[in-house]
């Protein structure tokens, strides 16, 4: 950590029932305790800014800091956002009416933003014109990248000056360590090699220097930016012959115009699709790189878009790597269609993967292995795997449930990914490729089961040390939420057909009950939510928690009444878990499809983690 960042960061002082003079709105729900952080104003300085503890109304006008306060899991004080062009991580907040709409990142509903009468107010540098207006109702916080700064110190100060109000620093300590991971992975490979950072728009190419978008790439990552002294602030467009001329081994690729929502807009892929581009190495090598767009452009700086951003360079940079070259096939563990574990003899770093299931295409996209991805049962697969869905190139198989076997066939796979929901399917697959079956073995511990069919899933591809720091950030987190849940009891609930069951601790969602500390009442009252549970029994049980899966809407049932309608009546009200506002609506195509998966591992602990800790100053 350099000195600037220490010297800012030990500008955090904690003061308690310090009013002072100024006319800023207040509200009912600050806390009498404040904290003094650093951050700019308006005129570009760093000053001292005093802001309340624990903050229960905030407004963000930029997306970055809204996505911090989302992967801590205290979305719920988000009360207004600029919703214009949020990426898609942010949706949520978008399609959230209690969420108020105070309009762009550049042009902001002044009034709204009084009315909301905030605690604290986030914004960034594209608005600093009007800091001083900000400040009058609310201390304000900009978020943004400091160039004067490295760029992760840059990154580091604002996320851990971010959380100080939330005193969620510790979190924020566990999630840098894990980017700074996979970046020292990312520079090992990248050192020697050269890059050019484009951005698209309005139908022409511009190169990006390490002042700008995506200096990431070239400040960070290890790539040499050949064209650093190009183009300072992406104002200069720069010809197809200049890249050609600069022939760098990779190009990574910002599409403004589909970040911004341009109608009309051509598309990245389309306008580097020409005889020149064809002529690079970059291109030769399949080494393009078309990042994702609205992280890159407008959410740049968020903990969870760095996740991300990691993640596209990492697809690109590490899609040929094959880690283990002395065998060409590997023997695994896995069960057949008799519910039998056997060994299964696979080919080592498959080239045409089928997934029939979804917890193993997510697994293999966390990896940035998705290319191998040449078939998948696409109906209702979860919002992480949109972009297969979407790829005309990724046969659809059908779903969970029915697959097409002609189409199977003629894929010719390497190997086939699928879940217990098509055992009785097994033979016939085998007889097509090696099939693995990913699904959670309620005969395991909860997490041990993952972890081993992540572990095994990973083998196959010569990727256990990825997978073994993605268990440990999960085994951190559950850690703390099972301190936190330990004494509490729970309802696990599905909905469906506009009815409410309970789930044991042998079904889905049992990650609850098995391995997150809680107590599940409804444990013994149903072992497959084959029996329909009244209110009445729900009141009687009284859990502190009741959190519930939309079985309906994961399933894309048509006219179905939501989850939270049907809970929203007066025998629940009764419950000390409504009274607290202690249940949780949780990601239904993700908990109920997707489990198992492990990036929706990460989905799956975050809901738990949003209503455990919407209350709570983990940090004295």
């Amino acid at each position: 950590m350099s000195k600037k960042l220490i010297t800012l960061l030990m500008g955090a002082t904690l003061l308690v029932g310090c009013g002072g003079d100024t006319e800023q709105v207040s509200t009912e729900n600050v806390s009498t305790e404040t904290v003094v952080v650093q951050g700019k104003n308006g005129s570009d300085e760093y000053i001292d800014i005093e802001v309340p503890m624990d903050p229960k109304r905030v407004v963000c006008i930029d997306y970055v800091a809204a996505d911090m306060i989302d992967s801590w899991g205290l979305g719920d004080r988000i009360v207004g956002m600029a919703k214009d062009s949020a990426p898609a991580l942010l949706s949520k907040y978008v399609e959230d009416e209690n969420v108020v709409n105070i309009g762009g990142i550049k042009e902001v509903d002044m009034e709204a933003v009084m009315e909301l009468e905030p605690d604290l107010i986030f914004t960034s540098g594209r608005l600093a014109a009007k800091y001083d207006e900000f400040s009058k109702i609310a201390p304000t916080l900009m978020t943004n990248t400091d160039y004067d700064m490295e760029y992760m110190e840059s990154f580091e100060f604002h996320a851990t000056r971010n959380a100080t109000p939330f005193g969620m620093e510790e979190k924020v300590e566990e999630q840098v360590a894990e980017y700074y991971d996979r970046i020292e992975d990312i520079q090992e490979v990248a050192k020697d090699k050269t890059v050019v950072m484009g951005l698209t728009l309005g139908g022409n190419l511009t190169t990006l220097s390490d002042g700008s978008k995506g200096s990431i790439v070239g400040r960070v990552l290890g790539f040499e930016n050949l064209a650093n002294d190009v183009d300072s602030q992406h104002g200069n467009a720069s010809s197809y012959e200049l890249i050609l001329d600069l022939d760098p081994d990779y190009m990574f690729i910002i599409d403004k115009d589909i970040a911004t929502n341009v109608e009309g807009a051509v598309a990245a892929e389309k306008l580097l699709d020409n005889e020149i581009i064809h002529q690079t190495q970059a291109w030769k090598n399949d080494n393009i790189g078309y990042l994702t767009p609205s992280e890159w452009y407008i959410g740049e700086g968020g903990i969870q878009v760095m996740d991300i951003m990691l993640g596209d360079i990492e697809e690109v940079l590490f899609k040929d790597e094959v880690p283990t070259e002395a065998a060409e096939t590997v023997v695994v563990q896995g069960k057949n269609g008799n519910d039998e574990y056997v060994d299964i003899e696979v080919p080592l770093n498959p080239e045409r993967v089928v997934c029939l299931d979804f917890a193993s295409a997510d697994m293999i996209n966390s990896w940035g292995l998705g290319d191998k991805i040449v078939g998948l049962t696409k109906s209702s697969a979860p919002e992480n795997l949109s972009k297969y869905v979407e790829n005309e190139n990724i046969v659809d198989l059908g779903s969970l449930k029915v697959v097409d076997m002609e189409a199977l066939k003629e894929l010719n796979p390497d190997v086939i990914f699928t879940s217990g929901r098509l055992a009785a399917k097994y033979d016939e697959f085998s007889k097509i490729a090696p099939t693995l079956m990913t699904n959670t073995d309620y005969d395991m511990e909860y997490m041990e089961s993952f972890e081993f069919h992540a572990k095994r899933n990973a083998q196959v591809f010569g990727y256990e040390g990825k997978a073994e720091k993605q268990i440990a950030k999960y085994n951190d987190r559950i850690s703390k939420i099972q301190e936190a849940a330990q004494g509490k009891t729970v309802v696990m609930g599905i909905t469906m057909g506009g009815e409410l069951k309970t789930i044991s601790n042998n079904s889905k969602g049992s990650i609850v009950g098995r391995a997150l500390g809680f107590e599940n009442l409804a444990n013994e009252i149903d072992p497959q939510y084959e029996n329909l549970s009244s209110f009445e029994l729900i009141a009687e049980l009284n859990p502190d928690y009741v959190f519930v899966i939309d079985k309906d809407t994961a399933t894309n049932v048509e006219g179905a009444v939501d989850a939270q309608q049907i809970l929203d009546n007066e025998i629940m009200h009764q419950t000390q878990a409504w009274k607290n506002g202690n249940i949780g609506y949780l990601s239904p195509s993700e908990w109920y499809l997707g489990e198992g998966g492990i990036e929706v591992m990460d989905i799956m602990l975050g809901d738990i983690e949003e209503v455990l800790f919407k209350d709570g100053v983990p940090t004295e």
